[in-house]
C-alpha cells in the first residue's frame, strides 16, 4: 500500500515547512501501518519495522525528487 504525500506547497527550508511535512509524513504512514492489538508482540514488532521502512522510503523519495531539500529535512527529524 502507498499513499501520495504532497509537499509542494511547502517551503522546506523553514521549520514549519519541515515540520508539517514530517506531519504528513507521519499521517501517511499511520494509513499505510496498521497498528495491531497491544497484545499482538509479533504484530507489534511488524508494525515497527512497517513504520521505520515507510519513513526511510520517503525520505529516499524526498532526496531523489529534491536533493537539496533533505539537507533542509536533516535536522527536522
Amino acid at each position: 500500500k502507498s499513499v501520495e504525500v504532497r509537499y509542494a506547497d511547502l517551503d522546506l527550508t523553514t521549520e514549519a515547512g519541515a515540520r508539517t511535512l514530517e506531519r504528513r509524513i507521519d499521517a501517511a504512514v499511520a494509513e499505510v501501518c496498521a497498528k495491531p492489538s497491544l497484545r499482538d508482540l509479533s504484530g507489534m514488532n511488524a508494525w515497527e519495522a512497517c513504520k521505520a521502512e515507510a519513513r526511510a522510503g520517503a525520505q529516499d523519495q524526498l532526496s531523489l525528487l529534491e536533493p537539496y531539500a533533505t539537507l533542509a529535512l536533516a535536522g527536522a527529524f
